[in-house]
């Protein structure tokens, strides 16, 4: 059975999102991708902010709640049954069924919401990667994919 136009989108938009989410997370470092998704504004022993300038830096300065909804969704990409296959949906509570199903939709809300100049020029062949650091381009990257995933998955069968 041939696949459709709309699966074979939805299947290449899943994959530059979960390479795109590993990109971000392993340049930032996974301890601060799960510190934004934590607790961005907690405090080392020394009162020091646990995220580092860099960190900051690919969130605009500072980090927002629809910024650490994204960045868990960049850990349920990677973590994923379309990404390492660590998380499945089977045999998980209805949540944790309903955040994986569901990640496509709800980061790709976010990557119109709140990334939609970004989003909109990746989409168009517009961005400048050569602007932005290697962490931001991989963030936008993954939440634009996250777009073209849940419109794609919107026509799937």
């Amino acid at each position: 059975m041939a696949m459709t136009i709309s699966k074979q989108v939805y299947q290449v938009a899943i994959t530059v999102a979960v390479i795109s989410a590993a990109v971000m997370a392993l340049t930032i470092g996974i301890s601060q991708a799960a510190q934004v998704v934590i607790n961005p504004d907690a405090l080392d022993d020394l009162g020091a902010p646990k995220l580092t300038v860099e960190t900051l830096a690919v969130y605009g300065g500072s980090v927002s709640l629809l910024d650490r909804i994204a960045t868990l969704g960049a850990f349920v990409w990677i973590l994923g049954p379309v990404g390492l296959g660590a998380i499945s949906a089977n045999g998980q509570p209805t949540v944790v069924r309903n955040v994986i199903r569901y990640a496509p939709a709800v980061l790709g809300l976010i990557g119109l919401v709140a990334f939609g100049t970004e989003v909109g020029d990746i989409l168009s062949g517009d961005y400048d990667y050569a602007a932005a650091t290697q962490e931001m381009a991989a963030y936008h990257t993954m939440l634009a994919a996250s777009v073209a995933a849940a419109v794609a998955s919107f026509f799937r069968n």
